[in-house]
C-alpha cells in the first residue's frame, strides 16, 4: 500500500486495498468491542448474540466488496439507480460467472454485487430487527440506531453513484461504514448482557 504513494500510478490491487481497509475495520471494530466490555462480568451468548455477529460477518464481508468497488472505481460505470444502465443485471454480468475468481476484477461484477448484497444485508437486518423486538430481548432505540446507519450507507451509496461518483460522498460512506459496524458491535453488546 505505501509504495503506492512513491510512484506516479497510485493504483493499488483492489485486494489489497480490501485486505488494507478489512483490516483497519477489525482493529477499530476490536478496540471498540474492548472498550464496551472492559467492565462486563457476565456475557449471555444466546442465539440472538450469534445472529448479531453473523450479521456484522455479512457486513464485513459488504465492506470488502465496497473496496473492490473503489479500487476497481466500480461506481464510475454505472452511476445510475435502482437499475445499471436499466437492468438489474446489467448485460455484461453473467451470475454463473461469480463462480470465477476473475469476475471479481471485473468492475461490472463487483459493482452489481455490492449492490445486491446491500441489498441482502437491509433485509437479514428488518428480519433481526423483527425477531429482537418481537422478543423483547433489547431495547428498540439499540436497533434503530443500526437501522439508521444502514440506511444512511444505502442512502450515501445511492448518492456516490448519482453524483457522478464525488469523492467526499464516497469518503463519506467509508466512514459511515465504521459507524455502521461500531452499531452492530453496540446491539451485540446490548444483546449479550441481556438475560432474556
Amino acid at each position: 500500500m505505501v509504495k503506492s504513494g512513491l510512484v506516479t500510478n497510485t493504483d493499488v490491487s483492489h485486494f489489497r486495498l480490501s485486505a488494507h481497509l478489512l483490516g483497519g475495520q477489525i482493529i477499530l471494530a476490536l478496540i471498540f468491542y474492548s472498550i464496551l466490555f472492559r467492565n462486563v462480568n457476565k456475557i449471555y451468548l444466546n442465539f440472538y448474540s450469534y445472529l448479531v455477529l453473523s450479521f456484522l460477518i455479512i457486513v464485513f464481508f459488504q465492506i470488502v466488496i465496497g473496496a473492490f468497488v473503489s479500487g476497481l472505481d466500480a461506481a464510475k460505470l454505472y452511476q445510475t439507480w435502482p437499475l445499471m444502465n436499466g437492468y438489474f443485471v446489467p448485460e455484461d454480468v453473467f451470475i454463473k460467472e461469480f463462480l470465477n475468481s476473475e469476475s471479481y476484477s471485473s468492475a461490472s461484477h463487483v459493482q452489481f454485487l455490492h449492490r445486491v448484497v446491500a441489498y441482502f444485508t437491509a433485509f437479514i437486518f428488518v428480519f433481526i430487527f423483527y425477531l429482537l423486538l418481537k422478543n423483547k430481548i433489547v431495547n428498540s432505540k439499540y436497533l434503530l440506531i443500526v437501522l439508521f446507519a444502514i440506511t444512511f450507507q444505502i442512502l450515501l451509496g445511492i448518492f456516490v453513484l448519482i453524483s457522478g461518483y464525488k469523492i467526499y460522498l464516497a469518503s463519506l460512506h467509508q466512514l459511515g461504514s465504521i459507524f455502521l459496524v461500531f452499531s452492530i458491535i453496540y446491539l451485540f453488546y446490548q444483546v449479550s448482557i441481556s438475560q432474556k
